[in-house]
């Protein structure tokens, strides 16, 4: 995926209308590599709590496709883990960006798992990692 051209990748989480968790990590702008997952740690104190959870992509307009394929793997304190392969649309058929932003760069928020709550308490981890065929 030569110059995959992804500057950040943050994690929010959200509940009862306010932020949990965010982080923000930054992607390299030679490319994001399949072996270099964006990696999350969560401490989770309440079980019961229902929590939104949002991707939010900042790019640039020169990235080359039209969506962005990722694996996110979610790691509950006991060891189990439960992966998921999520799309992410970037823009239209037309070629329209999707999102925010002036200039060059984009800013996509991607709902994920809007109501979820947590079996365990304790630590989390949620590692994401892109999943298109093209590797850079």
């Amino acid at each position: 995926m030569s110059r995959l051209l992804f500057i950040s990748l943050l994690l929010m989480i959200a509940c009862k209308g306010s932020t949990f968790y965010r982080e923000n990590q930054q992607i390299s702008q030679e490319g994001w590599s399949k072996t270099e997952p964006a990696t999350f740690r969560i401490h989770i104190t309440d079980r019961n709590q229902v929590y939104s959870t949002f991707l939010i992509l900042r790019h640039h307009t020169l990235y080359k496709y039209s969506n962005l394929w990722m694996f996110i793997h979610i790691s509950a304190p006991d060891g189990k883990t439960v992966t998921d392969t999520v799309e992410c649309f970037l823009s239209d058929y037309k070629g329209k960006w999707y999102g925010s932003g002036l200039g060059d760069m984009k800013t996509v928020k991607i709902g994920y798992r809007p109501q979820v709550t947590f079996p365990d308490t304790g630590v989390y981890e949620i590692k994401i990692e892109q999943a298109m065929r093209e590797n850079p």
